[in-house]
C-alpha cells in the first residue's frame, strides 16, 4: 500500500509540483508518418553499439515519445536505469537528461503527443539523497531544460 501511495503522489507531483510545472499539452508534437530511419550507430558513440540489439529493436516500434521519437529505458543495475532516445526521422540515437548510476531510480514520463519529458531521481545517496523532478523539451538541437525541483518526501522517488 504504502508503494501505490507513494508512486501515485509522484505522478500527483509531476502533474502539480511547484511554479513553473509544465504540461504535456504545453509541448504538443505532429506524428511522424514516413518510413523510420534505423538507428544511426556509425554517427553515434561507440558505447551505443554495446546496446545495439535493444537499440535496433526499439527503432522498430511505434514512436512513443515526442511524435517521431522512441525512448528505450535498460536497467543497469540495482537502481540503475539508462535512457536511450532514437529518432525515426533521422536515425540519431542521444541519450536522455537523466541517466545511468549517478541518478538512481531515474523514471521517465512521456507521451507519445508531446515533446515534453518529464523525470524524477534520486541525487545522492538512495537513502538520504533528494528526490528531484526535471522536465525537458527535445526538438532538432536535443534536450532543453526546462526546470528542475526539489521534491518531498524522498520516498516518492524511491518506488
Amino acid at each position: 500500500m504504502k508503494q501505490i501511495l507513494g508512486a501515485a503522489a509522484a505522478a500527483l507531483a509531476l502533474g502539480t509540483c511547484g511554479a513553473g510545472a509544465a504540461s504535456f499539452d504545453e509541448y504538443p508534437a505532429e506524428p511522424f508518418t514516413a518510413k523510420p530511419q534505423y538507428p544511426d550507430f556509425q554517427g553515434a558513440p561507440e558505447i551505443y553499439s554495446v546496446f545495439h540489439t535493444r537499440l535496433n529493436d526499439a527503432a522498430h516500434s511505434a514512436a512513443n515519445f515526442g511524435g517521431r521519437w522512441v525512448v528505450e529505458e535498460l536497467g543497469c543495475g540495482s537502481g540503475c536505469v539508462m535512457a536511450f532516445v532514437i529518432d525515426h526521422k533521422t536515425g540519431a540515437i542521444v541519450d536522455a537528461p537523466i541517466s545511468g548510476e549517478n541518478n538512481l531510480n531515474a523514471r521517465y514520463y512521456y507521451r507519445a503527443d508531446s515533446n515534453l519529458l518529464k523525470t524524477t531521481w534520486i541525487e545522492g545517496d538512495f537513502m538520504t539523497g533528494v528526490c528531484m523532478i526535471g522536465e525537458w523539451v527535445l526538438d532538432d538541437r536535443g534536450f532543453h531544460l526546462i526546470s528542475v525541483t526539489r521534491h518531498v518526501p524522498l520516498e516518492d522517488c524511491q518506488q
